[in-house]
């Protein structure tokens, strides 16, 4: 599973935030860089588990436009794949 996250205060409380992938805390590109130094290629599930009108919890009704979300998901697969080349 690939996410991306930082730290945010929430009603006064230090709690994890799910955003973009390259936006948060996680260095994907020594995470990936160990991966290759081992040779492996695990199989990987992207995961938009920040604010996308719903989608992120598997709404079917969602309120923002579909083309936001498919951005998003091309926007997350580029990066991470961006990630991997540059490891």
């Amino acid at each position: 599973m690939i996410k991306d996250f930082k730290w945010g205060k929430m009603d006064g409380q230090w709690k994890i935030v799910n955003v973009p992938i390259g936006e948060g805390m996680v260095d994907f590109k020594n995470y990936f860089k160990i991966l290759k130094g081992y040779g492996l290629k695990p199989p990987t599930s992207l995961h938009l588990e920040y604010p996308l009108g719903g989608v992120e919890k598997g709404r079917k009704e969602i309120t923002i436009d579909k083309k936001v979300v498919f951005d998003a998901m091309k926007k997350d697969l580029n990066a991470i794949q961006e990630f991997w080349k540059e490891a």
